[in-house]
């Protein structure tokens, strides 16, 4: 598509890149502050993890799982977190509530899904 569309390919790699500036700044500001665990090296693969995270989970689930919109933003963020979770340095008290969120979210996503697909299925 970039060969075909320059134009489109510089915005991409401008997006891009601004995303992973961003986040790995992000990063080193939580490590400075004793809030994440992670080396420089884990740092950039996390930073390239969650930008495609970002910029890729949407589409796959407009693919695979015809989420509104809505769910799909919510989607992408437990993606997310679930990959930072464990690097956290936050209560456990505070970790059991934001797996709590994303199971509960989660739950009422499959859920509402599930019903749409039944409902799919009779018709």
């Amino acid at each position: 598509m970039g060969e075909k569309y320059p134009s489109v390919k510089r915005t991409h790699q401008s997006i891009t890149s601004a995303l992973a500036t961003q986040l790995g700044a992000l990063f080193e500001q939580m490590v400075a502050k004793g809030m994440f665990n992670a080396s420089s090296a884990e740092q950039r693969l996390l930073v390239e993890l969650v930008s495609v995270i970002l910029m890729q989970s949407c589409q796959q689930d407009g693919v695979y799982a015809r989420l509104d919109e809505e769910a799909q933003r919510y989607h992408a963020l437990s993606l997310v977190m679930v990959s930072l979770l464990p690097r956290l340095n936050v209560s456990r008290e505070h970790l059991d509530e934001i797996s709590t969120a994303i199971d509960s979210h989660t739950m009422a996503n499959l859920s509402s899904h599930v019903s749409t697909t039944i409902t799919e299925l009779k018709d």
